[in-house]
């Protein structure tokens, strides 16, 4: 007789922060749909973002980047300050630069775009649960043409790049 062992896998817990009431509903009906992950809250703001952190402890935050009281920006920060191993991942409409290069200098590991297909901001999320850097290809193409314009403009201490970490770069914005 063989004895079946029922093993289920970890599921990924994530907590959405977004003030669109419709797509935040969306989010968590797409989210407890999947296999692979669980809603542990989703809320319309970021004013108890510390506390709402504290008391779902997510493996993975989806972050509107504009949301009323706090901004998503601000929120990144003052959670990675409590939480630093909690993944964050940016989701906006925006595509300004100056926005996705805050939001990733306060502690956020992805940004992707609200039109970004379903099956693509589950993969994204499991990217960066797993440690990756999951980017919208229009997003990626702005970071590597902001830092390329950049580089030459910086100082060695401006980014702490060591030598090799910035011919690392170069390369990469080189293609």
């Amino acid at each position: 007789n063989k004895k079946i062992i029922n093993v289920q896998m970890k599921k990924i817990r994530v907590v959405i922060f977004e003030d669109n009431r419709n797509l935040r509903e969306s989010l968590f009906k797409l989210l407890e749909t999947s296999e692979q992950f669980t809603c542990a809250g989703a809320f319309a703001h970021c004013e108890r973002a510390v506390e709402n952190i504290e008391d779902t402890q997510p493996d993975v935050i989806l972050m509107d980047i504009e949301l009323p009281i706090v901004s998503g920006i601000e929120a990144v920060r003052l959670i990675r300050e409590r939480f630093p191993d909690v993944k964050i991942l940016m989701e906006t409409i925006f595509e300004e630069d100056d926005k996705i290069f805050q939001s990733i200098c306060n502690g956020a590991q992805g940004y992707i775009l609200k039109s970004t297909p379903p099956q693509e901001i589950l993969d994204a999320i499991k990217e960066i649960y797993e440690g990756g850097a999951p980017m919208s290809p229009i997003i990626a193409s702005k970071m590597l043409r902001m830092f390329k314009s950049n580089l030459g403009n910086q100082t060695d201490s401006s980014f702490n790049l060591s030598s090799r970490e910035k011919e690392i770069l170069k390369c990469l914005v080189e293609g």
